[in-house]
Formats: C-alpha cells, structure tokens, sequence
C-alpha cells in the first residue's frame, strides 16, 4: 500500500478480510436487510428520523473505498465516480456503502473505488476528497487511515496513558487538564497530502467522517485532522440500582484508537471502527442540519466528561466545590445542543432524532445527578423532556416513573394521599412503558408492582365525597 510519513494507508476492519466476509454475510440482498441487532439510542434514533420521513432523499453520501460490489442490487442503482480495477477488493467497500444505505435508504451513495493494482492507491483517494468538494457532496465517509505511532504523534500521552474524551457515558483516563473541544491540539502530526486534502474538504462544507482506527498505540490520519469526524465503536453496560438505570461505557471487541470525536454502540460480532463511520455518515444525511454535527458532538463529549465526573460521586467523593462542578458540567452540555430544549413548555417539546442520539445522556444524566441530590423537580423536568425528545428510550421511561415515586412518597410523608396518589399514577404510567419496552427486565416489572401497590394503597386512603361535596 501507499507508504505516507512511514506509515500504509489501510482499510480500518478489525478482524481483518474474514470477519469483513462474514460481515457481509449477515446481509441479504434479496430482502436488502441486515441479521445485525438494531438495538439502542443510535437505532432508535434512526427509527425515530424514519418515521419522521427523513430518510436521506435529496442528500448525497461519498463512500470512498477500495471497491464494491455492483452485482448487489442495492450498490448497482448508485453511480461509480469513475471506473473500478478489476483486481479490487470489493468486500470492505460494499460492506461500508451497505451500512450507510442502511441507515439512510433514500440518500444516493456516490461510490469511488480507489484501489489500484489490489492497492490503495493515495492517488486515488486524494482525487475523490477533491471532486467530493468540487461536487459539493454533503457527506464523506472513509473507512481507511494513515496510522502514525502515539509517541511520534504526541509524546506527551504517550508517555503517561492519558486519553482524550470521546462521546460516551464515560471519560476514560485523566482529562482534568485537557479542553473538551481541544483535543487535537495535543496531536501533532504532519501536514501529508492526505492531511490536507481531508482538511479542505470539511473547511469545503462537506461532513467528512471518518474512522477513528484499529490500534491504542497510533493516531490515524484523516480522523486526526480538525473538522472531520471521528468515529469508532463501544460497548455499553447498564446497572439498575433502586429502579434507576445507568450506563458506563466499555472498550469494543477488537482493539481500537482512544481518539474519537463519538463512539457507536458496537453490534456483536461488527469488528473494526470501519464500520462505525459509514453509520453516523448516514445518520448527518438523515439530519435537517448537517452543520450541526460538531456542536452534537460536542455536546456529546461534554455530556460524557460530566457523567464520567458523576462517577466519582458515588466512589464518596461529595465535596460541595465537586457537586457544584459536576452541576456545571452537565449546564455545558445542554447549552452546547444546538436544539434548546429544555426551557420551555415541556409537553410541547418535538420528537428530535438528533438530540435522541447525541443529548440524550446529557438529559439522563443530569436526571439522575440531580435525583441525587435531592432535587426531584429538576429530575423530573430532564426526564420528561427526554421522554418527549426520544419517545422509546427505555432508560428514560423508567427514571422519569422511579423520579415520580420519589415525589409520590414525599407527599405520601406529608399526609397528601391525593398527591401521592396522582404521582404513583404517573409512575405507573411511564414504568408501565419500561416495561413494554424491555418486557424481561425485571427490576423494571418489580418497581411497577410496587407503584402499583402504592397506587392502590393512596386511592383508598383518599376520602370519597358524595354529590353534596361531603365526605361519604
């Protein structure tokens, strides 16, 4: 491959051409569909900008690869920029144009094959980030890279481990002294062609996604460059403590860069950050504003550093200057969402895919960091726009009914069984949808029964009237 600045430009698949063969496996082209699990906030999220109608028309989504697959019917209907070599691989390409098509069915995919004699060709891929901004495209996506050694990129995390923050419900290593939003600024690396090229394509206005790479110990060219996006993949693990449920982020299945602008809830079996990008380069074609991604992101990154400041609370740490940071955090995060939701009349909040995807944890977060600090109306307020914004987002159905039990039973403690009663209603109501949701969970069908039981029990203390308005 391309040698560039001592490194090879490659195709970012983490289990290498045969877990990408089995990949492609999964999908069905007589049926154009996946047997990949479609399960959390970025399917819902999807789902949601379906049913809204936004499904990519109008929108135009460069895939630059090393070669597809144009017996597939749904790569035949979109156009190849130029001619393809007969000796590429198509396997990597299709499998990455498949998931974008997936994620934005109406968008047309404008596909470059840039390999050459069974190579990346730099060449190749330079002239497509030139003709994707001469074209005007609206989305890039590369799932290739330049790897370049973390201690020849930035000495300094190099030589103690620290990380940057990326989008999830955890910060991962120490970032005290690192500005959210600043992170490419500790990453040096030279200004290569391809460099260059990617960097004049989102100055250009085009949403240049990329993946984030496939190593710990290197940063990847274009996902380094300011203005792209970069993208990878994580696991996420959920704890339900008293009803409430949160979620910490964990490393995927395969190895991948810590440098990542968002990061994707990895499908089992889906390895390699090649596979995250061509999702969210969907997602920016389903979006009404496109230019609006990197304020998401960074809404996103900033609701990930307060989550992962949250953490510290329940390791003991509650100094009132600590709380008072944390609360300020999770502010940013909010403020930085291009869609300002919060304020205002709750109910009259519009169903949002985006924020449904990248605020959604600043408004649970800050949910249950503001339920544990004793201040319920603030709780139920995140969690009732949140339910607005996204309306199948389990997490958030079920804290905003456990956030209501919570008011139900001060009220109960100042003898206002109506009260408790109206709240234990809502509770019901919205563990009620929990549970519809994720009907096997069963913390979440334990705490309906006992709302429930708490519902009944306030209905019957509350004194009946009888048509005269006197006690019955």
């Amino acid at each position: 491959m391309n040698a560039v600045g001592g490194g090879e430009l490659e195709l970012l698949e983490g289990g290498g051409a045969d877990a990408t063969g089995a990949l492609l496996g999964r999908y069905a082209s007589a049926t154009d569909s996946w047997d990949l699990p479609m399960e959390g906030a970025f399917w819902e999220a999807v789902r949601s900008a379906h049913s809204l109608g936004r499904r990519g028309a109008g929108r135009v989504i460069a895939i630059i690869d090393g070669g597809f697959d144009a017996t597939r019917p749904a790569i035949a209907r979109h156009p190849l920029a130029w001619d393809q070599d007969p000796s590429a691989g198509t396997t990597h390409g299709t499998v990455v144009a498949l998931l974008a098509h997936q994620v934005a069915p109406d968008a047309q995919l404008l596909l470059y094959p840039v390999s050459a004699d069974g190579r990346l060709s730099l060449d190749r891929v330079l002239a497509a980030l030139q003709d994707c901004l001469e074209r005007r495209v609206d989305v890039v996506n590369l799932s290739l890279g330049l790897g370049i050694p973390m201690a020849d990129a930035s000495p300094v995390l190099a030589g103690d481990g620290a990380t940057p923050p990326a989008a999830g419900p955890e910060v991962a290593g120490p970032t005290e002294d690192l500005d959210v939003d600043g992170w490419r600024t500790i990453i040096d690396v030279p200004h290569s062609p391809l460099w260059l090229a990617a960097h004049a394509a989102a100055a250009g206005g085009v949403s240049v996604i990329c993946s984030t790479g496939n190593s710990d110990t290197a940063v990847y060219v274009p996902a380094v460059v300011p203005g792209v996006m970069a993208v990878g993949f994580q696991l996420v693990a959920r704890t339900v403590n008293s009803g409430m449920e949160e979620a910490v982020s964990q490393q995927p299945t395969f190895v991948q860069s810590h440098f990542a602008d968002l990061l994707i809830v990895q499908p089992q079996g889906v390895l390699g950050s090649s596979f995250a990008s061509p999702l969210l380069a969907g997602f920016a074609a389903l979006m009404t504003d496109r230019t609006e991604l990197p304020d998401f992101a960074r809404c996103a990154r900033r609701a990930a550093n307060a989550s992962g400041a949250m953490l510290l609370l329940e390791q003991g740490d509650e100094d009132s200057e600590f709380l008072n940071l944390v609360d300020s955090l999770f502010k940013d995060a909010l403020h930085s969402s291009p869609h300002p939701h919060y304020d205002g009349d709750v109910y009259a909040v519009p169903e949002c895919p985006e924020c449904a995807l990248f605020a959604a944890p600043a408004y649970n977060d800050f949910g249950l960091f503001a339920m544990s600090t004793g201040r319920l109306d603030i709780a139920v307020r995140l969690f009732a726009t949140l339910r607005q914004i996204a309306p199948t987002n389990i997490a958030a159905a079920a804290n905003l009914g456990v956030a209501y039990s919570e008011q139900a039973r001060q009220a109960a403690e100042r003898g206002n069984h109506a009260e408790a009663a109206g709240l234990y209603e809502l509770a019901v109501g919205h563990m009620g949808n929990a549970v519809a949701l994720r009907p096997e969970h069963q913390p979440y069908a334990q705490r309906l029964t006992e709302f429930r039981l708490a519902l009944a029990t306030h209905q019957s203390a509350v004194p009946r009237t009888s048509h005269e308005g006197t006690p019955s």
